[in-house]
């Protein structure tokens, strides 16, 4: 089996997950209080990474992000929070990078295994993953008790390294072969996913995986958005 490993945020999707999230949970007229909560509290963590305060990685930050953010659906039931996926799922279409979608669909003609790989919230990006006629989706899952989402249990975003350990995971009982597999993604913290397959493409790269792409002579596909 060869597989065809999707990013999501700002690779398949061409903006941040969180940032897009916030946008709709206004967007859609959910409580507002609960918004500028979560909001200023992922600035200020944000704050504390680019000035190097908390000395935190850019995996760590996204990991910490995205726990402040599920703090936004404190006593929501499953189906409350599965409707607002739902709903950022369809607009979320319309900002799927056009240059990426194109690789996808070489992809499953010549016969990939064509897999959706994210720390984002499963329940958002199952619904893209089935839209795309992808063959798996990895995301991370919220937990709930009696039906309400508890926030108090711990829960694995997958992020960085992670990201190859948890394939691996999931395709422990089929042979895979790296060498003719190929993964995209924006991100130099993914570099170990990059560097496991024999088709690594560096999406709209930030500067430290731009320079490792060029020093190991990898594609990049730049510029390439809907708009």
């Amino acid at each position: 089996m060869k597989l065809a490993i999707f990013d999501f945020d700002k690779t398949l999707l061409q903006v941040d997950t969180l940032p897009f999230l916030l946008s709709r949970w206004r967007s859609f007229r959910y409580p507002a209080i609960r918004y500028y909560k979560v909001f200023f509290s992922i600035v200020f963590l944000y704050i504390q990474y680019k000035s190097g305060i908390g000395r935190l990685s850019k995996s760590e930050m996204k990991v910490m992000a995205i726990k402040r953010f599920n703090r936004v659906f404190k006593n929501m039931t499953e189906e409350q929070i599965e409707v607002f996926f739902e709903k950022c799922a369809i607009e979320a279409r319309e900002l799927l990078n056009l240059g990426v979608l194109h690789e996808l669909e070489i992809a499953k003609k010549k016969g990939y295994h064509t897999v959706l790989l994210s720390g984002a919230h499963s329940k958002f990006i199952y619904p893209i993953g089935a839209f795309l006629e992808m063959d798996t989706v990895i995301g991370t899952s919220l937990n709930y008790t009696n039906g309400i989402v508890d926030l108090e249990q711990g829960i694995n975003i997958i992020s960085g390294e992670q990201k190859l350990d948890k394939v691996k995971e999931i395709f422990q009982d089929e042979k895979i072969n790296w060498k003719k597999s190929m993964a995209l993604t924006d991100g130099y913290s993914d570099i170990s996913l990059l560097e496991a397959v024999g088709n690594p493409i560096a999406v709209n790269p930030d500067r430290h995986l731009k320079k490792a792409a060029k020093e190991r002579s990898w594609r990049i596909l730049d510029g390439l958005s809907r708009k």
